[in-house]
């Protein structure tokens, strides 16, 4: 049974916690303006409430030492009026007197003369003095002591007792209604819960008109974030608000626009992409197609030629004859033998994966003056008994090979000069000519050499700039990471 029971516990634990995790789920699914105006008008109605139940309690304080005070003060005044009535016995004078002040003040309930036995003398009753009255009023309340509370049939009464004075033995005792003050509280308090039904009715058209004004703006941003999450950056918010919403706006606006100059240039780098990819497709078929046909018509023609000598060799008869013939043909397959050692070089030199960056920067600076009579030199800092990563050593290679192509084809330049600096764990390189130059802002629109050099930097996490003007030149800088490794 035990086992039961707390088994029964834990369920109605469970019960009661799920509304508790659901609620705050709940309240957050609430509309922002239901929310605003929701807290405006709970705390109105909690502000209201607490005040109309202090003012309530105030009201019955204060009234209730109002009448004891004045049923006091009435009996100390009736009394004085009535004390040369009671000095000559004039019960009907007493009589008319204690009449007319229960009518003169609607609050005076009642008013009659004891005298020191508790006997009544005469009273303010019509229809005879009550007898349960008397009882109350008697010895179970004592001459002189303060005003006190009645529950009667007609609601409560504050019965004070006021004595004759010195000389004049008995008193006089008056009833005063709690109704007619209580009437006038609650009449305060109705007219204050009218005025804070107008002050809530007010308070609903203010928190509305307030959220009105702080939900449109923030409608037009969700609407614009729809947007700018479909795609379209050409959105801008307009509002006059210059508050705290107003400048989310105008970060909003200032995001948009970001985002819209993010999204051109990625639309161009992507357009580049893909018209140096296929740069990239067109030249590889290019230099497909050159291979192919250097190998047709030179390695081919060559091979055809040495079959030819080989016959002519068949058909020799002496010996000068045939000693004439391999001399050719060992000429041309020399030749041969340096074409297709130039072809392997330029596609790929094996002393960069032999000998190393340097040695390949130096044999290709030698055929490159060779070739183009230009004046190209080279000076390397750093480089003692290391070698960067062949990745490394390829990605440099080639972007000088093409700066250097550049300047031969674009800025028909007399001298070009390659610096090359190994610092820390970066490799610097330099390559400057004194060509016609250009204009640097153009550099992508003029060719995609330069982009690629540039794309070769930044995969290899590095950078990539170039400085040049019509008419003063050209410079490319660029940096890469140098993974140190042993020369062979």
């Amino acid at each position: 049974m035990l086992v039961w029971s707390v088994d029964g516990l834990r369920r109605l634990g469970r019960l009661l916690r799920a509304p508790a995790q659901s609620l705050p789920q709940f309240f957050l699914g609430v509309p922002l303006r239901l929310k605003i105006m929701g807290m405006a008008v709970g705390l109105i109605m909690i502000f209201a409430g607490f005040t109309i139940v202090r003012v309530h309690n105030n009201l019955t304080a204060t009234m209730a030492i109002q009448l004891q005070n004045q049923s006091q003060l009435l009996a100390v005044e009736l009394s004085a009026h009535a004390r040369e009535s009671v000095l000559i016995d004039d019960l009907y004078g007493l009589t008319n007197l204690l009449k007319n002040a229960v009518h003169n003040r609607p609050a005076l309930r009642y008013a009659f003369i004891v005298d020191d036995a508790g006997h009544v003398l005469c009273h303010s009753f019509t229809g005879g003095f009550p007898g349960d009255l008397l009882r109350l009023t008697g010895k179970d309340n004592p001459w002189g002591s303060s005003p006190r509370k009645l529950l009667t049939n007609e609601g409560a009464v504050w019965d004070a007792f006021a004595p004759f004075g010195p000389g004049i033995a008995g008193g006089l005792r008056v009833g005063l209604a709690e109704a007619p003050s209580r009437r006038e509280n609650g009449e305060f308090l109705q007219s204050l819960l009218a005025n804070t039904m107008a002050v809530f009715g007010l308070a609903i058209i203010c928190s509305g008109i307030l959220t009105w004004l702080i939900m449109r703006p923030i409608k037009k941003l969700v609407a614009a974030t729809q947007s700018i999450r479909r795609g379209d950056f050409n959105i801008q918010v307009v509002d006059a608000a210059k508050d705290e919403v107003g400048q989310l706006i105008d970060a909003f606006n200032s995001m948009a626009r970001q985002l819209k100059k993010a999204q051109a240039e990625r639309d161009e780098k992507e357009s580049i992409r893909k018209e140096f990819l296929q740069r990239i497709i067109a030249t590889q078929e290019g230099e497909r197609k050159r291979i192919a046909r250097e190998l047709h018509d030179q390695s081919g023609q060559a091979l055809a030629s040495f079959m030819l000598e080989l016959k002519v060799l068949e058909r020799a008869e002496d010996r000068e004859q045939f000693l004439t013939g391999i001399t050719r043909l060992r000429s041309a397959i020399t030749d041969e033998m340096d074409a297709l050692h130039d072809l392997a070089v330029e596609l790929r030199p094996s002393v960069l994966d032999d000998m190393g960056l340097l040695a390949a920067l130096d044999r290709y600076l030698g055929d490159f003056r060779n070739k183009f009579k230009i004046n190209a030199t080279m000076v390397n800092l750093g480089f003692e008994g290391q070698r960067p990563d062949v990745a490394v050593e390829t990605c440099v290679y080639r972007i000088i090979q093409e700066a250097l192509t550049n300047a031969v084809k674009h800025a028909m330049a007399l001298e070009v000069k390659v610096i090359l600096e190994w610092r820390g764990d970066r490799l610097r390189g330099v390559v400057e000519d004194d060509g016609i130059g250009f204009d640097a802002c153009c550099s992508h629109a003029a060719g995609l050499g330069l982009y690629g050099m540039e794309e070769r930097s930044l995969l290899l996490g590095g950078s990539f700039s170039m400085q040049s003007a019509p008419g003063e030149g050209t410079m490319v800088i660029f940096e890469v990471p140098a993974v140190r490794k042993k020369a062979q």
